[in-house]
């Protein structure tokens, strides 16, 4: 269950009314979405290795489903956890001099940089966390705290890491040649956050202007023009959810803070009452309120 995205409900939004969401863990300058397509190239097998499925892999992975056959809510939570908790955990047993076979949609690693801790303790809770470490980054420099780091070794520690996975829409979509091996998802089912429905990302009625737009943190994959976008990409761009009953009348305090603070500051030092403030926090608020 936790894997699965909190969709709006009165438990929800009496939660958000202590806790405001937190912004998109990959929206650090859009730069790192260019980041990853410098692997990109032609190339690249659609289908998993024959043969290379470890045994506690579900079928899915062996590209069972594909050929006509539905897949199911059970396969796809069953994928998702068996991704997160053992994808790229072992080494590949393909690897030898006289095999050769696309790296990226392999569910084993082949050297440090593709492989993965397991990330959940056998206590519960997670055995590091979604952030790169300074001294260790998909290169050749020794962390001193070696897997004992409670932060990520490489690319596959964090993209993988249950703070990303599937948070994010794949640019590549179906040119992808990671396929069902690929950290971001590539149809909107797949993500595991709260998101729009399509139609309502393309022709948004009023209705969705005024109580929706801005609610939910951007999904979409690759660079983009954010004041065109539905979603929302920082705590200057969010609102809260008119439901919640704020005013369309401005926050001094939160229109001091943008005028003359840094764009980094956090929300709640932005305005002492948080999310439970009575006044719009910001243009958007103000300006997409029903009541105005």
């Amino acid at each position: 269950s936790r894997l699965l995205p909190l969709f709006a409900s009165s438990a929800t939004i009496a939660q958000t009314m202590v806790h405001p969401p937190p912004p998109p863990a990959l929206l650090l300058g859009e730069q790192r979405p260019a980041r990853r397509r410098r692997r990109h190239h032609q190339g690249g097998a659609d289908q998993p290795p024959q043969g290379s499925r470890s045994p506690g892999a579900p079928e899915v992975f062996t590209g069972a489903g594909r050929a006509g056959k539905p897949r199911g809510l059970g396969d796809e939570l069953q994928q998702v956890d068996w991704m997160i908790r053992e994808f790229k955990t072992a080494p590949c047993s393909l690897e030898t001099p006289s095999s050769s076979h696309d790296h990226r949609c392999c569910p084993f690693y082949h050297s440090g940089r593709d492989r993965r801790r397991p990330i959940f303790l056998e206590g519960g809770g997670l055995a590091y966390q979604g952030a790169p470490c300074t001294k260790q980054f998909d290169d050749s420099r020794i962390c001193s705290h070696g897997d004992a780091c409670n932060l990520c070794h490489s690319t596959a520690e964090l993209l993988y890491h249950p703070h990303f996975f599937r948070k994010r829409l794949c640019h590549q979509a179906r040119r992808c040649p990671r396929s069902r091996f690929c950290a971001f998802a590539h149809a909107r089912p797949e993500l595991l956050v709260p998101h729009f429905l399509e139609q309502e990302e393309a022709k948004p009625t009023e209705e969705f202007i005024a109580y929706r737009f801005k609610t939910q943190w951007c999904p979409i994959g690759g660079p983009h023009d954010w004041e065109n976008c539905v979603y929302a990409h920082t705590y200057r761009d969010w609102r809260r959810v008119p439901v919640l009953g704020y005013t369309s009348h401005p926050c001094p305090r939160w229109t001091n803070s943008v005028t003359s603070g840094s764009p980094e500051v956090a929300y709640f030092e932005r305005c002492p009452h948080g999310m439970a403030c009575p006044l719009a926090h910001g243009a958007k608020e103000q300006l997409y309120h029903p009541q105005f």
